[in-house]
């Protein structure tokens, strides 16, 4: 294919509108609507849809999602579920008895409802879904390379991203299994882990059904969070051992788009100069995340203190009236 055959097919693979069950996934403005309703999603789940949406009706193996969310970055084999988890609970399709994306065990997913994609063009094509993969045979060989999955934990997990820099995910949760509620214990274990920064101890917890978006405070500050405010009272910290601990709280599932109460996101306070700065690594990495596929920050990572306004206006005068 020539470069401008593969610039007019890249145009148009941007602009495909992606219909299926009761959701819409528009490329173009990288936005997901379920029931209608806008539902804000990592860039990384993100991208796994796109994958299945393409290959619709067919097994995709693991390796081949991994390489269409994580092209060339090695990451541990839990950032593949996670990642599915936060699709799946998107589409409400966690506790579904007849799921939207199906597991075929120790090869990958697949969608298993009909797909509708409309083209830049106006034209329309229908994929229908197809019947599950056999299962691979004895023998067989595996589907994913083994240089893509990585198992590493507590000091082995801190030392391999200090050195590459690489992505980790987290085993937070058994998929289908929902997490237990953080018990008293487990949140003190967290602020001492947090303040110390210490990414083994941080994804032990998550292990157990820690949820890094339980409240630290009446302030409705998460995980990630409480780890920003280290940039304020200690300047001198280390940059590459809080990304790591960020890393793991995102992985494990810390939401980029929840607000405190002042209406601020974890992006928002990182890169406040009263906090870690715009070249802090952990500021970089946020708005990576959060960057749209036009290299547009999503509003939705952003700071939203005129709602956050509104809503305490009326809190007060509701407690006025009572």
């Amino acid at each position: 294919m020539g470069g401008a055959e593969v610039q007019n097919e890249t145009a148009r693979r941007q602009r495909r509108r992606w219909h299926f069950a009761a959701a819409i996934f528009d490329e173009c403005a990288w936005t997901l609507t379920v029931a209608g309703q806008l539902v804000p999603l990592e860039r990384k789940p993100l991208e796994l849809l796109r994958a299945l949406l393409e290959r619709a009706g067919e097994v995709v193996s693991k390796d081949e999602l991994l390489e269409a969310a994580w092209p060339g970055v090695v990451v541990v084999e839990a950032s593949l579920p996670t990642a599915i988890r936060k699709l799946r609970r998107a589409l409400g399709d966690e506790d579904s008895a007849r799921p939207i994306i199906a597991t075929v065990a120790r090869i990958g997913y697949r969608l298993t409802v009909p797909v509708r994609a409309e083209l830049a063009d106006g034209s329309a094509q229908l994929m229908q879904p197809t019947k599950p993969a056999p299962p691979r045979q004895q023998g067989a060989a595996p589907s994913a390379k083994p240089w893509r999955l990585l198992a590493v934990t507590g000091a082995a997990l801190l030392t391999i991203g200090l050195v590459s820099g690489v992505q980790f995910g987290t085993n937070k949760r058994v998929e289908g299994v929902a997490a237990p509620a953080s018990t008293a214990a487990q949140m003190r274990e967290a602020r001492l882990a947090i303040r110390q920064m210490d990414a083994a101890k941080l994804q032990s917890l998550i292990a157990v059904g820690w949820d890094p978006e339980t409240p630290f405070d009446k302030e409705a500050n998460g995980a990630l969070n409480m780890l920003l405010e280290r940039c304020e009272w200690d300047p001198g910290h280390d940059r590459q051992q809080m990304l790591m601990a960020a890393r793991i709280l995102i992985d494990g599932g810390a939401v980029l788009t929840r607000r405190n109460y002042w209406g601020d996101t974890a992006y928002s306070i990182a890169k406040s100069p009263r906090y870690c700065g715009g070249d802090h690594p952990v500021t970089v990495m946020l708005r990576r995340l959060c960057t749209s596929s036009d290299r547009l920050v999503l509003a939705d990572c952003e700071a939203d203190y005129a709602t956050a306004k509104q809503r305490r206006a009326a809190e007060v005068a509701a407690r006025i009236a009572s």
